[in-house]
């Protein structure tokens, strides 16, 4: 499963799959949306032409996080 950031810039709420059913980001909104299923280079695109921005977050490396602790 992977996390991305959605920035929602059209008039229209988007659905994402996600583990257990799914996640909407109504217009004008922006989320993070974890546990998601892969989204596809193409639907990327597509999402982008419906002013829709989609950023996949990578995971961190296992080394100490901002806090100073052990990941």
């Amino acid at each position: 499963m992977k996390t991305y950031k959605i920035k929602n810039g059209s008039a229209r709420a988007k659905a994402f799959k996600v583990h257990g059913g799914l996640e909407v980001v109504e217009p004008g909104k922006d989320a993070t949306i974890e546990n998601a299923a892969e989204i596809s280079d193409q639907r990327i695109a597509e999402f982008k032409a419906q002013k829709v921005a989609v950023t996949e977050v990578k995971a961190r490396s296992g080394g100490k996080s901002a806090e100073g602790k052990a990941d």
